[in-house]
């Protein structure tokens, strides 16, 4: 049986093996000897074996579903879900991290898909750069603010008395201001207004919102990562 030369066992006789296994399918002349029509059918009786075409069409189905591995375009279905509105303000509260929601990505093919803004700690609403929410309410008694609220501006107009109850602890990994802006009533009153007790900037005590009508207090709850810090932003006549 034809063979390869051996390296270091076949000295003086190595040429005449080699030319002996090279004209097992080769021709004197160098070219490829023909297939014998046995040897074919033998091939096809092998593969037969080995593939039906049952097979083949399952291995067509198969690669129809994977199209989208071959253009790069990744099908809708397989695309994340959009985030609510509840949940990105949630991760934020919790973790200060970045979310994505109404991101607009382009596929290869010149297509979009709508996956999202991105969005930051600052603008959990969808406002641009440092803007924050702001809300305006119309009355008194207790106020409740929730680590959600940072960082918001809440404008509110007396109509009673008014106490800020005691300050959430947020998460420690983020820091921002509430801030606060107290209209004293025009026709009524004048009414208070009483902070939870935390410390002031330069050690000063609670601020008093002024007693003329329309008179305004402007204060700023900083949360630092540890504690909170409240800030006279200042009073007005």
């Amino acid at each position: 049986m034809a063979r390869l030369p051996q390296p270091g066992s076949d000295n003086g006789t190595w040429g005449a093996i080699l030319n002996d296994f090279l004209l097992a399918s080769h021709d004197i002349d160098g070219s490829l000897k023909d297939i014998a029509q046995s040897n074919v059918t033998g091939l096809q009786a092998d593969l037969a074996t080995k593939a039906t075409a049952s097979d083949l069409a399952d291995v067509a189905t198969s690669l129809a579903t994977k199209a989208d591995l071959v253009t790069g375009i990744v099908p809708d279905a397989q695309l994340p879900s959009r985030l609510s509105q509840a949940s990105i303000d949630a991760s934020m509260i919790t973790s200060g991290a970045i979310v994505v929601d109404d991101l607009v990505l382009s596929r290869p093919n010149g297509s979009t898909v709508n996956a999202g803004n991105v969005r930051g700690p600052q603008g959990i609403t969808g406002l641009p750069g440092d803007l924050m929410p702001a809300t305006a309410a119309t009355g008194g008694g207790t106020i409740t603010l929730i680590a959600g609220d940072l960082p918001s501006t809440k404008r509110y107009s007396l109509t009673a008395n008014a106490t800020v109850a005691s300050l959430p602890t947020p998460a420690a990994n983020r820091s921002g201001t509430i801030s606060l802006v107290f209209i004293q009533a025009t026709s009524s009153g004048p009414f208070t207004v009483t902070f939870p007790s935390l410390k002031w900037a330069g050690g000063a005590v609670a601020p008093a919102i002024p007693t003329a009508a329309a008179s305004r207090l402007e204060v700023h709850l900083f949360w630092d990562g540890v504690e909170w810090v409240g800030k006279l932003g200042g009073t007005y006549f």
